[in-house]
């Protein structure tokens, strides 16, 4: 139990990667990781030890992006950024990734539990936040400001953490597909339908947060749907009627309070403002950007990701235009592909739903630099570790027994 508490708090500290702003390096990522790396320094070093050449090669092929970016960084741009990024995508979500593994035991279940109780703990201070303008005042006197908004002036909601939007919607969507898969996989009928309930809760706090984490949340609740339909009809049963009953039950109220409620409202027709209005905001933003054109500056990479005001060098948010014009074209396909080969070597052959979470972070990383910003190839990568020790074949050690002793007892 309480190693569980530990490990849960440790968690919350990696993947929230709070910041003060009296020690704004000494992050709360870097002091869970120190406190993994102390405790399970011997373990985690077998582990690195035994890594699949595959895996050793695609770390090979981002640091030979990293040396890139460094002479970039030395002689052409004077830009640190993009060295930063391709250094701490190392640390926290290959690193990282190995060290909560093994402090978990390689037991995937175990990890998603304390990712679930993670994401719910986020999402009582999302709530909290969300309608708490003295919370906000309070996170923003504290802690560092990470977004382009001020906490306090920001309608989406901070929770405990550095900044709101699409990065922390993605690590609460985490969450809600973690929540789904340990509700499929109980054999009891009543845990499967509070876990989902839990699930759906964090899935409508998302809403106050990110709209890439809610159609993520919405994706995971409709493919759970779907597979329920198919293989555990009985338990989608007994949770379609329960959502009916609370439906018919709260309706009324809440429709009441979402209307009287300017801000609800707010947030209610900015997170679905694709379903309502018919296109998104966001992605009409994005389609609007500029993408800069292939010289041989880009072609090499100009080795810029900021612009010195705060600003994208680069001129659009989507992370393979921003990798492209800083890395260059050869470097940063190089790197998707490492992650790619990096993922690849802990695909389980049967288990082909393994391939959604790689579509979704490709998928994403045309919003925003997301493999970039950790959170999401971490989860990605300790999950798949723990899957594949666990299904990996174990080697019995036989007795070497002697000709003594295999003789017949009577002969002498």
């Amino acid at each position: 139990m309480i190693k569980n508490a530990s490990l849960a708090t440790l968690l919350f500290m990696f993947i929230y990667n709070v910041s003060f702003q009296h020690i704004p390096k000494l992050s709360t990522a870097r002091i869970a990781l120190l406190v993994l790396l102390l405790t399970w320094w011997r373990p985690i070093y077998n582990e690195i030890k035994k890594l699949d050449k595959w895996v050793v090669f695609s770390i090979l092929l981002i640091n030979f992006c990293l040396a890139w970016a460094v002479i970039q960084y030395r002689f052409a741009s004077g830009d640190s950024t993009q060295v930063s990024r391709l250094f701490h995508f190392q640390i926290y979500s290959i690193i990282g990734a190995i060290a909560f593994a093994v402090a978990y035991n390689h037991d995937h279940k175990e990890f998603l539990k304390g990712l679930s109780v993670v994401v719910f703990v986020q999402t009582i201070f999302i709530y909290y936040t969300f309608f708490s303008a003295e919370a906000r005042s309070s996170l923003a006197a504290l802690l560092v400001q990470g977004g382009n908004t001020s906490i306090e002036n920001d309608l989406r909601a901070p929770g405990l953490s550095n900044s709101t939007g699409a990065v922390l919607s993605l690590i609460q969507s985490c969450g809600v597909a973690s929540l789904l898969y340990l509700s499929l996989a109980s054999k009891s009928t009543l845990k499967a339908i509070c876990l989902t309930f839990c699930a759906l809760i964090v899935a409508v706090s998302i809403v106050m947060v990110g709209r890439t984490g809610l159609y993520i949340s919405m994706a995971a609740f409709f493919s759970y749907t779907v597979y329920m339909l198919f293989n555990q009809r009985r338990k989608i049963l007994y949770f379609l009627a329960t959502i009916l009953s609370l439906y018919l039950l709260c309706y009324g109220p809440v429709q009441n309070e979402i209307n009287n409620d300017s801000q609800i409202q707010a947030a209610v027709e900015w997170a679905f403002d694709i379903f309502l209005v018919g296109e998104s905001a966001s992605l009409e933003a994005l389609q609007s950007m500029p993408v800069p054109p292939l010289t041989v500056d880009t072609f090499i990479g100009t080795g810029l990701v900021d612009d010195g005001y705060g600003g994208n060098a680069s001129g659009h948010d989507s992370g393979y235009i921003q990798n492209y014009y800083s890395l260059g074209l050869p470097a940063s396909v190089i790197f998707y592909i490492a992650v790619m080969i990096l993922y690849s070597r802990f695909f389980l052959l049967n288990q082909k739903w393994i391939l959604c979470p790689l579509i979704i972070l490709m998928a994403v990383e045309y919003k925003e630099p997301f493999i970039m910003k950790y959170t999401l190839p971490f989860v990605m990568f300790t999950i798949l570790m723990c899957l594949n020790f666990e299904n990996k074949p174990r080697v019995r050690k036989i007795k070497k027994v002697s000709m003594l002793e295999l003789r017949p007892r009577f002969i002498k």
